[in-house]
């Protein structure tokens, strides 16, 4: 099976991102899955724990993940440098808000694959 470029990712995401601006999307939130591969080639298992990427309708990726799968997540990611890490006692949910906010989400809509 041949390899998927950085460069074939890239246009995925900026091809995503024009249809978000088109159907009035400010950002998607992905979790593991079939989006998530096709859009990052990150390929991730299903869990209770909170691995997500927030893909802003304007700017690059950030993922946000827990902190003890850090190290072979940055071995996975190529789309998208910034990654926010969670702890235990820490909310997942927070971190997304935040990354929203960041990358200029306050409001508006925001899809949600699952």
């Amino acid at each position: 099976m041949p390899q998927i470029t950085p460069e074939t990712y890239a246009d995925r995401l900026a091809r995503v991102q024009k249809a978000m601006k088109e159907f009035g999307l400010e950002a998607i939130v992905l979790e593991p899955g079939p989006a998530m591969v096709y859009l990052t080639g990150v390929r991730w298992g299903k869990s209770e724990r909170t691995f997500a990427v927030v893909l802003p309708a304007k700017g690059a990726p950030v993922w946000v993940l827990p902190g003890f799968e850090e190290m072979r997540a940055r071995e996975l990611i190529r789309q998208g440098d910034e990654i926010h890490v969670w702890q235990e006692d820490e909310s997942p949910y927070a971190l997304i808000a935040a990354a929203l906010k960041q990358r200029g989400v306050s409001a508006g809509r925001v899809g949600i694959d699952d």
